[in-house]
Protein backbone atom coordinates (compact mmCIF):
# COMPACT_ATOMS: atom_id res chain seq x y z
CA UNK A 1 0.00 0.00 0.00
CA UNK A 2 1.41 3.07 -0.79
CA UNK A 3 0.76 7.00 0.26
CA UNK A 4 -0.57 9.87 -1.35
CA UNK A 5 1.70 12.28 -2.67
CA UNK A 6 1.15 16.06 -1.90
CA UNK A 7 1.81 18.96 -4.16
CA UNK A 8 1.30 22.78 -3.82
CA UNK A 9 -1.90 23.20 -3.56
CA UNK A 10 -3.03 19.92 -4.09
CA UNK A 11 -3.47 16.41 -3.01
CA UNK A 12 -3.20 13.26 -5.28
CA UNK A 13 -4.69 10.23 -5.00
CA UNK A 14 -5.17 6.80 -6.67
CA UNK A 15 -6.76 3.56 -5.77
CA UNK A 16 -4.62 0.19 -5.79
CA UNK A 17 -5.94 -3.29 -4.83
CA UNK A 18 -4.49 -4.76 -1.44
CA UNK A 19 -5.70 -1.55 1.19
CA UNK A 20 -6.10 -2.84 4.61
CA UNK A 21 -8.65 -0.27 5.33
CA UNK A 22 -7.92 -0.08 8.86
CA UNK A 23 -8.17 3.98 9.26
CA UNK A 24 -11.68 4.00 7.13
CA UNK A 25 -13.04 0.82 9.66
CA UNK A 26 -12.14 2.54 12.73
CA UNK A 27 -14.00 5.80 11.64
CA UNK A 28 -17.30 3.97 10.73
CA UNK A 29 -16.76 2.37 13.91
CA UNK A 30 -16.42 5.84 15.68
CA UNK A 31 -19.85 6.59 13.00
CA UNK A 32 -21.72 3.55 14.81
CA UNK A 33 -21.13 4.72 18.01
CA UNK A 34 -21.72 8.31 17.15
CA UNK A 35 -25.53 8.01 16.50
CA UNK A 36 -28.17 6.59 17.72
CA UNK A 37 -29.62 3.23 16.13
CA UNK A 38 -32.85 1.95 15.91
CA UNK A 39 -33.66 -0.56 13.53
CA UNK A 40 -37.14 -1.20 14.57
CA UNK A 41 -37.81 2.77 14.13
CA UNK A 42 -36.36 2.86 10.80
CA UNK A 43 -33.22 4.70 11.69
CA UNK A 44 -29.66 3.89 10.66
CA UNK A 45 -28.23 0.21 11.16
CA UNK A 46 -24.71 -0.59 11.75
CA UNK A 47 -23.93 -1.73 8.89
CA UNK A 48 -25.12 1.01 7.37
CA UNK A 49 -23.23 3.93 9.08
CA UNK A 50 -19.96 1.51 8.66
CA UNK A 51 -20.79 1.37 4.92
CA UNK A 52 -21.33 5.37 4.54
CA UNK A 53 -18.10 5.68 6.26
CA UNK A 54 -15.72 2.77 4.00
CA UNK A 55 -17.44 4.45 1.58
CA UNK A 56 -16.91 8.31 1.66
CA UNK A 57 -14.44 8.82 4.60
CA UNK A 58 -10.81 9.16 2.79
CA UNK A 59 -10.10 6.69 0.36
CA UNK A 60 -9.30 3.22 0.07
CA UNK A 61 -5.68 3.53 0.65
CA UNK A 62 -5.78 6.39 3.00
CA UNK A 63 -3.81 5.66 6.28
CA UNK A 64 -3.19 9.24 7.79
CA UNK A 65 -5.70 11.16 10.26
CA UNK A 66 -5.73 14.84 8.67
CA UNK A 67 -6.39 12.55 5.48
CA UNK A 68 -9.95 10.99 6.87
CA UNK A 69 -12.74 13.86 5.78
CA UNK A 70 -14.67 13.55 2.18
CA UNK A 71 -13.97 14.40 -0.92
CA UNK A 72 -15.91 15.24 -4.06
CA UNK A 73 -16.76 17.68 -7.24
CA UNK A 74 -17.77 21.35 -6.45
CA UNK A 75 -17.89 21.46 -10.75
CA UNK A 76 -19.98 19.38 -13.04
CA UNK A 77 -17.52 17.12 -14.30
CA UNK A 78 -16.52 16.78 -17.77
CA UNK A 79 -16.02 12.88 -19.47
CA UNK A 80 -13.37 12.22 -22.39
CA UNK A 81 -12.23 8.81 -23.34
CA UNK A 82 -8.84 8.22 -24.73
CA UNK A 83 -6.95 4.81 -26.33
CA UNK A 84 -9.55 2.57 -27.64
CA UNK A 85 -12.55 4.04 -26.68
CA UNK A 86 -14.05 4.07 -29.94
CA UNK A 87 -15.13 0.38 -29.22
CA UNK A 88 -17.20 1.38 -26.33
CA UNK A 89 -19.27 4.47 -26.67
CA UNK A 90 -22.48 2.37 -25.64
CA UNK A 91 -21.51 1.18 -21.90
CA UNK A 92 -20.01 4.45 -21.60
CA UNK A 93 -23.10 6.32 -22.39
CA UNK A 94 -25.46 4.12 -20.80
CA UNK A 95 -23.25 3.90 -17.34
CA UNK A 96 -22.77 7.96 -17.15
CA UNK A 97 -26.59 8.37 -18.00
CA UNK A 98 -27.21 5.85 -14.83
CA UNK A 99 -24.56 7.45 -12.65
CA UNK A 100 -26.08 10.97 -13.33
CA UNK A 101 -29.33 9.81 -12.58
CA UNK A 102 -28.80 10.01 -8.90
CA UNK A 103 -26.56 13.51 -9.07
CA UNK A 104 -28.26 16.82 -8.85
CA UNK A 105 -28.53 18.77 -11.99
CA UNK A 106 -24.98 21.18 -11.34
CA UNK A 107 -22.81 18.18 -10.46
CA UNK A 108 -24.05 15.55 -13.51
CA UNK A 109 -21.29 14.70 -15.61
CA UNK A 110 -20.81 15.63 -19.49
CA UNK A 111 -19.81 13.78 -22.10
CA UNK A 112 -17.22 15.23 -24.13
CA UNK A 113 -15.66 14.42 -27.55
CA UNK A 114 -13.23 11.22 -27.63
CA UNK A 115 -9.20 12.67 -27.02
CA UNK A 116 -10.73 15.87 -25.08
CA UNK A 117 -7.88 17.41 -22.96
CA UNK A 118 -9.94 19.49 -21.90
CA UNK A 119 -11.65 16.55 -20.08
CA UNK A 120 -11.58 16.38 -15.47
CA UNK A 121 -12.25 12.87 -16.02
CA UNK A 122 -10.46 11.05 -18.57
CA UNK A 123 -11.58 7.32 -19.18
CA UNK A 124 -8.75 5.42 -20.74
CA UNK A 125 -9.42 2.01 -22.54
CA UNK A 126 -6.28 0.65 -22.70
CA UNK A 127 -4.54 -2.99 -22.63
CA UNK A 128 -3.23 -3.39 -19.38
CA UNK A 129 0.52 -3.56 -20.27
CA UNK A 130 -0.39 0.35 -20.78
CA UNK A 131 -1.48 1.19 -17.25
CA UNK A 132 2.41 1.49 -16.34
CA UNK A 133 3.53 4.17 -18.58
CA UNK A 134 0.21 5.82 -18.51
CA UNK A 135 0.35 6.33 -14.28
CA UNK A 136 3.88 7.13 -14.18
CA UNK A 137 3.14 9.74 -16.33
CA UNK A 138 0.60 11.01 -14.20
CA UNK A 139 2.62 10.72 -11.28
CA UNK A 140 1.10 7.64 -9.18
CA UNK A 141 1.68 3.76 -9.57
CA UNK A 142 -0.82 1.03 -10.13
CA UNK A 143 -0.97 -2.53 -8.80
CA UNK A 144 -0.25 -5.55 -11.47
CA UNK A 145 -3.50 -7.37 -10.35
CA UNK A 146 -5.62 -4.57 -11.10
CA UNK A 147 -7.91 -3.91 -14.05
CA UNK A 148 -9.70 -0.70 -13.60
CA UNK A 149 -8.05 2.56 -11.52
CA UNK A 150 -9.51 5.55 -10.62
CA UNK A 151 -6.90 8.48 -9.61
CA UNK A 152 -8.07 11.31 -8.12
CA UNK A 153 -6.60 14.67 -7.70
CA UNK A 154 -8.21 17.48 -5.62
CA UNK A 155 -7.28 20.94 -3.85
CA UNK A 156 -6.80 22.33 -0.56
CA UNK A 157 -10.00 22.05 0.15
CA UNK A 158 -10.61 18.83 -0.58
CA UNK A 159 -13.03 19.94 -4.19
CA UNK A 160 -12.01 17.05 -6.62
CA UNK A 161 -10.37 19.04 -9.93
CA UNK A 162 -9.44 16.00 -12.01
CA UNK A 163 -9.51 12.28 -12.44
CA UNK A 164 -8.21 9.20 -14.40
CA UNK A 165 -9.98 6.04 -15.12
CA UNK A 166 -8.04 3.05 -16.42
CA UNK A 167 -9.85 0.23 -18.06
CA UNK A 168 -7.69 -2.91 -19.35
CA UNK A 169 -9.83 -3.65 -22.61
CA UNK A 170 -7.90 -6.86 -23.21
CA UNK A 171 -9.12 -8.05 -19.73
CA UNK A 172 -12.46 -7.34 -19.56
CA UNK A 173 -15.33 -7.46 -21.23
CA UNK A 174 -19.04 -7.81 -21.33
CA UNK A 175 -21.00 -7.87 -17.47
CA UNK A 176 -16.82 -7.56 -15.83
CA UNK A 177 -16.31 -4.54 -18.56
CA UNK A 178 -19.80 -3.13 -16.57
CA UNK A 179 -19.27 -3.73 -13.11
CA UNK A 180 -15.44 -2.10 -13.60
CA UNK A 181 -16.62 0.65 -15.51
CA UNK A 182 -19.30 1.60 -12.94
CA UNK A 183 -17.10 1.26 -10.08
CA UNK A 184 -14.48 3.12 -11.06
CA UNK A 185 -16.46 6.05 -12.32
CA UNK A 186 -18.75 6.35 -9.49
CA UNK A 187 -15.42 6.22 -7.30
CA UNK A 188 -13.97 8.97 -9.15
CA UNK A 189 -16.66 10.73 -7.90
CA UNK A 190 -15.56 10.56 -4.45
CA UNK A 191 -17.03 7.69 -3.32
CA UNK A 192 -13.50 6.58 -3.37
CA UNK A 193 -13.26 3.34 -0.70
CA UNK A 194 -14.57 -0.09 -0.82
CA UNK A 195 -16.56 -2.32 1.47
CA UNK A 196 -17.03 -5.50 2.50
CA UNK A 197 -20.48 -5.03 3.96
CA UNK A 198 -23.07 -5.30 1.13
CA UNK A 199 -22.49 -7.81 -1.80
CA UNK A 200 -24.87 -6.24 -4.04
CA UNK A 201 -23.46 -2.84 -3.58
CA UNK A 202 -20.68 -1.46 -6.72
CA UNK A 203 -18.66 -1.16 -3.38
CA UNK A 204 -18.17 -4.63 -2.24
CA UNK A 205 -15.10 -5.75 -1.67
CA UNK A 206 -13.47 -8.54 0.78
CA UNK A 207 -10.03 -9.19 0.64
CA UNK A 208 -9.96 -11.45 3.39
CA UNK A 209 -12.23 -13.84 1.50
CA UNK A 210 -10.99 -12.61 -1.66
CA UNK A 211 -14.84 -11.36 -2.90
CA UNK A 212 -15.10 -8.76 -5.13
CA UNK A 213 -17.95 -6.96 -6.94
CA UNK A 214 -19.63 -7.70 -10.00
CA UNK A 215 -22.82 -4.75 -9.88
CA UNK A 216 -23.53 -3.49 -13.28
CA UNK A 217 -25.70 -1.25 -11.94
CA UNK A 218 -26.18 1.15 -8.55
CA UNK A 219 -27.61 -0.92 -5.61
CA UNK A 220 -30.46 1.07 -3.51
CA UNK A 221 -28.54 1.74 -1.05
CA UNK A 222 -25.58 3.25 -3.47
CA UNK A 223 -27.83 5.70 -4.80
CA UNK A 224 -28.90 6.96 -1.47
CA UNK A 225 -24.95 7.70 -0.92
CA UNK A 226 -24.77 8.97 -3.95
CA UNK A 227 -27.49 11.71 -3.29
CA UNK A 228 -26.90 11.86 0.09
CA UNK A 229 -23.28 13.24 -0.27
CA UNK A 230 -24.02 15.75 -3.30
CA UNK A 231 -27.11 17.12 -1.60
CA UNK A 232 -25.79 17.19 1.98
CA UNK A 233 -22.28 16.96 2.83
CA UNK A 234 -19.40 19.42 1.95
CA UNK A 235 -15.79 18.72 0.58
CA UNK A 236 -13.55 18.50 3.89
CA UNK A 237 -16.26 17.17 6.00
CA UNK A 238 -14.84 15.15 9.20
CA UNK A 239 -16.56 11.54 10.50
CA UNK A 240 -17.57 13.91 13.38
CA UNK A 241 -19.44 15.79 10.60
CA UNK A 242 -20.07 13.31 8.62
CA UNK A 243 -22.18 11.25 11.87
CA UNK A 244 -24.10 14.95 12.10
CA UNK A 245 -25.30 14.99 8.40
CA UNK A 246 -26.32 11.19 8.92
CA UNK A 247 -28.66 11.86 11.65
CA UNK A 248 -30.27 15.15 10.29
CA UNK A 249 -30.47 13.82 6.42
CA UNK A 250 -30.50 10.34 5.73
CA UNK A 251 -33.39 9.05 4.45
CA UNK A 252 -34.34 5.37 5.46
Amino acid sequence: MKESSRKSGEVASYRMIGRTGTASLLLASFLSLFLPVDSASGQLDKETIRFVGDVLVGTEYGTKVEEQVVYRWETPPRLSTFGDGSHHPAIVQKTVAHINEFLPANRRIAMLDPNDDSATIKLYFVPFKEFEPLAKAEGFEVSDADWGVFYMRWNRFCEIESAIVLIADDKLNGRRMQHFLLEELTQSLGLAGDSRRFKESVFYEDLDEREFGTAIELSNLDRKLIRFLYEHVQPGTSAVELGVLLERHWQP
